[in-house]
């Protein structure tokens, strides 16, 4: 796609009603780089390239041949999607074959069809999620133009993902709180007591057991039933509240 003068700056509304709202920060990645390929002049094919810790990988991508390239940045440990996503500097190669940055990858990408790239910073509030990375299949593909609609998508994908996340963290949370809640009801059921020792019941059952909170009441929620190991940890809780409450009773009637 060609822009007249400064037409380009009509892209940003646009990017921004398709990627905000989306709930699923995977599914916001899936739109972005479909996004770049459509509105970014020279762009052929895009991937988004995350980083938990030192480990490397493709979230989305829009061609197999373009997440190869990239899985093969992340093997030589080397590649402008490696570095921008390492460092939150935007990187620009308009041949990659001649780059001298990257001298195992450079010449494997070319020869598997790639002729430019540049990769940008995922980031928002100083955090960052990623690069994207928008590949062209002929060398010097991204002017000045080019760079700068990518800037700006790549600027609006950072917020949209990071909007994402907070959405699908909430849900996270609230869908957790929900399934805690049925499984305190259970243990209601059973054992004739209130909320608060219920809940106080699971916490100490995931801490004796090395579970996570929400697996456990998954789990008594899934089987209904109540193991005799678990049964055990549970009665010896009731047993020590019963003792505290008594200990506490003596105390204030003396």
């Amino acid at each position: 796609m060609g822009f007249e003068g400064d037409q380009w700056w009509e892209v940003v509304p646009r990017v921004a009603q398709e990627l905000y709202g989306e709930g699923d920060p995977l599914r916001t990645m899936e739109k972005g780089v479909a996004l770049a390929v459509e509105l970014v002049p020279g762009c052929d094919a895009a991937t988004v390239t995350t980083r938990v810790r030192s480990t490397f990988s493709t979230a989305v991508a829009t061609t197999d041949r373009a997440r190869e390239v990239d899985e093969l940045q992340y093997g030589l440990a080397e590649g402008p999607c490696h570095d921008a996503a390492l460092t939150g500097v935007i990187v620009d190669s308009p041949d990659v074959t001649g780059d001298e940055r990257w001298q195992s990858w450079g010449p494997r990408a070319g020869g598997m069809g790639v002729g430019a790239v540049i990769s940008l910073p995922l980031t928002a509030a100083d955090r960052r999620y990623g690069a994207l990375n928008l590949y062209a299949d002929r060398v010097a593909a991204h002017d000045a133009e080019g760079r700068a609609v990518a800037t700006a998508v790549a600027a609006q994908l950072g917020v949209a993902v990071a909007a994402a996340a907070a959405i699908h963290q909430r849900a996270a949370g609230m869908t957790s709180r929900t399934v805690i809640g049925q499984a305190e009801g259970i243990l209601m059921e059973r054992y004739g007591i209130g909320a608060d020792d219920a809940f106080g019941r699971l916490v100490k059952l995931s801490q004796d057991t090395n579970t996570k909170l929400r697996q456990v009441a998954e789990d008594l929620i899934a089987t209904r039933e109540i193991p005799e190991s678990v049964r055990s940890v549970i009665e010896r809780t009731s047993t020590t509240m019963v003792r505290r409450v008594a200990a506490r009773t003596e105390l204030t009637d003396h």
